[in-house]
């Protein structure tokens, strides 16, 4: 009697346990719906995205162009700009690339060419707010005449487009670029005639505008 009373509670529990598994079921075959249906429409964004970059064709060759000749500025050689559809989930592809071994300073420089890219794109909207800012982070790791290059090349596109470029920059990387000034290219830029007088330094009387950081 015993054993058939545990054996009893155990056909209980199983009984138990299977009707919830049962209850279930449905759930995880409408989560599997769910999951196709979900792709098939994730699919069909990513096609349509990448059918919208083939039909923007002219603005699509503008920013190519636009990354190819500022990076060039730099660098003497054009970077690439590759704007296409993922294979991902992510949908739209957009890959830069410039000349120049992989480094941080590499980097922070596609990140510069980009964000022209973005000046003239969104002005050409008329979706841009008139200035681009960086912080100093921007020219870490970068050499002095790639910095020089880049403050000549964004002088430039202020005057051509009639927007404000906005830098923080640290006085060491100001001055690496000194031996700069003079060579073949600069057209007597001198960025010294750019500079603001409020400065953030770690002095004991330093800060910003009277504020401590």
């Amino acid at each position: 009697i015993e054993r058939l009373t545990y054996l009893q509670s155990d056909l209980n529990s199983l009984e138990a346990e299977q009707a919830d598994l049962r209850q279930q079921i449905p759930k995880f075959q409408n989560v599997t719906d769910d999951q196709k249906r979900l792709k098939r429409e994730i699919d069909d964004l990513v096609d349509l995205i990448g059918q919208d970059v083939m039909e923007r064709n002219a603005p699509r060759k503008s920013a190519v162009q636009i990354f190819a000749d500022t990076s060039q500025f730099l660098y003497d050689e054009p970077g690439q700009l590759i704007i296409g559809k993922s294979a991902g989930v992510a949908g739209l592809s957009i890959e830069t690339d410039i000349v120049g071994k992989k480094s941080g300073g590499k980097n922070h420089m596609q990140v510069f060419c980009f964000d022209w890219l973005l000046v003239e794109a969104a002005q050409k909207q008329d979706r841009f707010p008139g200035f681009l800012i960086h912080d100093s982070h921007i020219f870490d790791g970068v050499d002095g005449r790639q910095i020089a290059l880049a403050l000549k090349l964004a002088q430039k596109k202020c005057n051509a487009l009639g927007v404000q470029y906005i830098v923080a920059m640290n006085s060491d990387d100001l001055e690496k670029i000194e031996p700069e000034l003079n060579e073949e290219g600069m057209d007597g830029f001198n960025p010294y005639e750019y500079v603001m007088s409020s400065r953030l330094t770690d002095e004991p009387n330093g800060g910003l505008f009277g504020i401590r950081f």
